[in-house]
């Protein structure tokens, strides 16, 4: 019985030692699959882009509306979609970090009530270059906030 927790024991270390021996070395050569597109294989700059606003109601536009589905769609980066709701007063703020940005980064954005009391409502915003403050490095171009009033209609079906 002895014999049994010894061996267990030992195969155990072992094979814990092993396993992270090997997790060490994958880590420490610093290549996934996953870092294809990362910034330092493709030495892209970032930049921070912020939306935020305020969802309502075309009839009252007084009163945010709560739980409101908002999708928004990165074009020209690596393929990033997001999905968030609005709060009790209808506010939202969304931000990220995009890697591939070029002379312009467009967001397609698209609301969707999940009660069904209102209708969905596709818009698009556009970040350049201008609108991000400046950064003392080039692989930084900084943060911008662009701000959006979303108006949506009532669905009379």
């Amino acid at each position: 019985m002895k014999l049994f927790y010894w061996l267990s024991f030992y195969f155990i270390h072992i094979t814990t030692g092993v396993t992270l021996l090997f997790t060490g070395f994958s880590c420490a050569s610093g290549e996934t699959d996953d870092d294809a597109n990362s910034i330092s294989d493709t030495m892209s700059p970032t930049a921070n882009c912020v939306i935020n606003g305020k969802v309502v109601s075309e009839t009252n536009q007084d009163k945010g509306i709560p739980d409101i589905l908002i999708r928004i769609h990165v074009e020209k980066s690596t393929p990033l979609v997001d999905t968030l709701f609005t709060d009790a007063s209808g506010y939202f703020e969304w931000t990220a970090a995009i890697t591939t940005f070029g002379d312009n980064a467009k967001f397609n954005i698209s609301t969707t009530d999940t009660t069904g009391n209102y209708k969905p409502y596709n818009t698009s915003l556009e970040f350049s270059k201008n609108d991000f403050n400046t950064s003392p490095t080039v692989w930084f171009l900084g943060e911008a906030k662009k701000s959006l009033l979303i108006k949506l209609e009532e669905n009379t079906n």
